[in-house]
């Protein structure tokens, strides 16, 4: 009975090992007491606008300036604007608030984490968009006004945010490319490619004219259950039997870059790809020199037999 105890702790707490979220600050709350609420710990503004960090330490939860709403873990979470209508424009073309932070370690190589945040669109905004997303990155995420970057996980493109009473969630699997410290939290996209629309007919006099979006737990974790292959077959079969017909790879990692080439025996170059999911059927019989390049400049090498019947 003590040999199965201890066995099921052991899997507990190394479940609890990979489950860890490498998000410091999750719930976004102003840690150290007395800096409330002029300094939040860990989270920042990337583009240096007023990313607005909200704390009952400071009477801002659960009602604020923008709404009612409770946290969805803690007692703090941030209100960022994703839009500001045409009546802004004059005044704030473009504007957008992001919040930003370090994570706790990077990202490992072709590992997969699931990356989530919880948002609720604050009561009081009299505009509406689609676009929130995040951004993982080896650097750090700065600029200014329209954050120049793509997220790596975001809302579908035309699906308006627009619950205003519940804790909605984004998230999405990510395939790491190695490295990524990094996270922004906003919409990434200028106003021309961003799906807006007025939806209240009484907003707020604070957020009238613009979208306003509360965040709360922000969540990276590592999938212990994923393992990462790369497939490269070096026998081709040219035959019609639907099996070995052609070159390709098989796997299960998105790579941010790709090239692949194929030499003949004399050192000629007989084909290239930039494509993950090229096919190639062989020129003629013979024996082929391949060299497939991804992202972090990892190079595959060998020889595949082409037979032609």
């Amino acid at each position: 009975m003590k040999i199965s105890l201890t066995f099921f702790l052991s899997l507990h707490c190394i479940f609890c090992i990979h489950a860890q979220n490498l998000v410091p600050n999750p719930s976004i709350e102003f840690l150290t007491p007395y800096r409330c609420p002029y300094l939040i710990d860990n989270w920042y503004s990337p583009n240096s606008e007023t990313t607005d960090f909200l704390s009952a330490c400071s009477g801002q939860t659960p009602v604020n300036y923008f709404g009612i709403q409770n946290p969805f873990d803690g007692i703090g979470y941030c209100g960022i604007r994703t839009y500001s209508g045409p009546e802004e424009w004059s005044v704030y073309p473009q504007y957008r608030e992001y919040l930003a932070v370090k994570l706790i370690q990077p990202l490992e190589r072709d590992s997969k984490y699931k990356v989530s945040f919880k948002y609720s669109v604050a009561e009081n905004a009299g505009y509406t968009c689609d676009r929130l997303g995040i951004v993982l990155s080896e650097d750090p995420i700065q600029g200014s006004g329209v954050l120049n970057y793509m997220p790596q996980i975001e809302n579908p493109t035309g699906i308006f945010l627009t619950d205003s009473v519940n804790w909605n969630t984004i998230s999405g699997d990510y395939i790491a490319n190695g490295g990524e410290q990094f996270i922004a939290i906003g919409n990434f996209y200028p106003d021309n490619q961003t799906h807006a629309m007025y939806y209240k007919a009484n907003p707020g006099i604070y957020a009238k004219y613009y979208t306003y979006v509360y965040i709360d737990y922000v969540e990276i974790v590592k999938d212990p259950d994923y393992i990462p292959y790369l497939l490269i077959p070096n026998l081709v079969t040219a035959n019609g039997d639907q099996m070995n017909d052609s070159f390709k790879i098989s796997t299960n990692r998105n790579f941010t870059a790709f090239e692949v080439s194929i030499y003949n025996c004399w050192g000629a170059k007989v084909f290239e790809s930039t494509s993950q999911t090229f096919e190639w059927t062989g020129d003629t019989m013979g024996v082929y020199y391949y060299q497939i390049t991804t992202n972090k400049s990892n190079t595959y090498k060998g020889w595949v037999h082409v037979i032609k019947q």
